[in-house]
């Protein structure tokens, strides 16, 4: 795999990758280029902008790249053979502080706040205590007898939630949940 740096001039073409090549990324051109790949005796003719990828499963017996406008157009390609994986930049932030929460003690048929809002939050996991004797309902300020995750006694979910974060508990007693967050 390699970068292909380089200017087709207009009204012409180019040349590139006889026999050795088997995928075509655009890194960027400055206007939309044609690519005839010649393949196992067929003619490929394809129009391509920065972005897109001709890949086949072996190498192309020829490609040209052609310029069809008035002006000479400047292109950068990645060019090679085997598999074609377009790279990303990642940078991965370690969130910084976990934040857990007591018990939480959820009156009988009534909905409680868990956790309030928070924009730096990354995720938040509810859990019905082991102990609990019921069932309730994890939700936003909707939640109810008829809406919201059910939650078994034991159980614990996992949320990707900034707004805040209510159980509902439809027992005739009261039960227990714990709350963590992870913030930023």
């Amino acid at each position: 795999m390699r970068d292909y740096n380089n200017t087709v001039g207009a009204n012409s073409s180019l040349e590139i990758g006889r026999g050795s090549v088997n995928f075509i990324y655009v890194k960027s051109a400055a206007a939309a280029l044609r690519f005839e790949a010649e393949y196992e005796g067929n003619i490929f003719v394809l129009e391509m902008l920065t972005g897109d990828v001709l890949h086949m499963p072996s190498v192309f017996d020829s490609v040209r790249v052609v310029n069809d406008t008035a002006g000479a157009v400047t292109f950068s390609l990645v060019i090679g053979k085997g598999d074609f994986r377009r790279e990303a930049n990642l940078t991965v932030a370690r969130p910084q502080n976990l934040a857990v929460a007591a018990d939480i003690t959820c009156a009988a048929t009534a909905k409680t706040l868990i956790l309030g809002a928070n924009l730096s939050r990354f995720y938040a996991t509810i859990q019905n205590s082991p102990l609990s004797a019921g069932s309730v309902r994890v939700g936003d300020t909707t939640v109810s007898a008829i809406i919201g995750a059910w939650l078994a006694p034991g159980e614990s979910k996992l949320y990707h939630a900034t707004e805040g974060l209510y159980v509902y508990n439809p027992n005739g007693f009261a039960v227990i949940v714990s709350a963590e967050q992870e913030l930023s």
